[in-house]
């Protein structure tokens, strides 16, 4: 089912917490940032990149670890996906807006079929339900990406990162508690509970949050394409092949 961190200014999971992460879903990692405008990311297999990367980044950050709970384990379906037209799956790079997921989307394969019955240009390489949400989310209004992952995509768990905020949805946020509080979307593990003391230096809670959904403060609602990122930290994916269906 995969989890997610949501990490507020100033407030980093310990390591402690991401190695519980890693230990209930092993197959893979990926952090998003802010900066100079855009949102980077950076996908590994190696939890020490995700700790450095997240101790020298600033600003809100968040954190993905993938167990691939129907697909294929492969280092092209680690989270997040840049909301594009291609919704590509480089290691690094930079968008205005990415996409994570914990859960499964049953319904991505008929969707993704219908849009391109529709018109939509679907490009080649491996395919999950995350990456498919991130291509047919691509310059949708607030209005629509609530539908679209509300009903369409539901009951999947999505955090939208965009360069101007973050949205959720399929699981409540509440804001009175941002920050300082870290919020995990799924768990790590029967360790991991509401309440647990997972931020960095044990000085905040973990919230382990659940149904509903919610707009972040700052969440700009025309979030659109992406640019490759000079400076790669890893090498990057292999090249798009026939289409592989996945899912997580």
């Amino acid at each position: 089912m995969c989890v997610i961190l949501i990490c507020p200014p100033k407030v980093r999971p310990s390591r402690r917490l991401l190695e519980l992460c890693e230990l209930g879903n092993p197959h893979g990692a990926g952090i998003a940032w802010r900066e100079a405008g855009m949102v980077h990311w950076f996908k590994t297999d190696t939890l020490d990149q995700i700790e450095l990367l997240a101790r020298r980044k600033a600003g809100e950050i968040v954190i993905h670890f993938r167990i691939a709970s129907v697909g294929g384990v492969t280092p092209a379906l680690r989270h997040p996906f840049p909301v594009s037209p291609r919704a590509g799956l480089a290691t690094a790079g930079s968008a205005r807006t990415v996409l994570f997921q914990n859960g499964t989307w049953l319904g991505w394969q008929e969707a993704l079929e219908r849009a391109g019955k529709a018109g939509l240009e679907i490009p080649g390489g491996e395919w999950s339900d995350t990456r498919a949400a991130a291509l047919l989310a691509h310059g949708t209004t607030a209005a629509e990406r609530a539908e679209f992952f509300g009903q369409v995509a539901s009951p999947s768990r999505w955090v939208w990162f965009a360069a101007r905020g973050t949205e959720a949805f399929g699981a409540g946020v509440d804001r009175g508690q941002r920050p300082p509080t870290l919020f995990a979307y799924g768990g790590c593990g029967p360790e991991l509970r509401a309440g647990d003391q997972g931020v960095a230096g044990g000085d905040g809670p973990l919230a382990v949050a659940s149904g509903g959904s919610a707009r972040l403060p700052g969440a700009d609602p025309a979030e659109l394409g992406d640019q490759p990122d000079p400076a790669r930290l890893d090498p990057p994916a292999a090249a798009p092949g026939p289409v592989r269906r996945g899912s997580g």
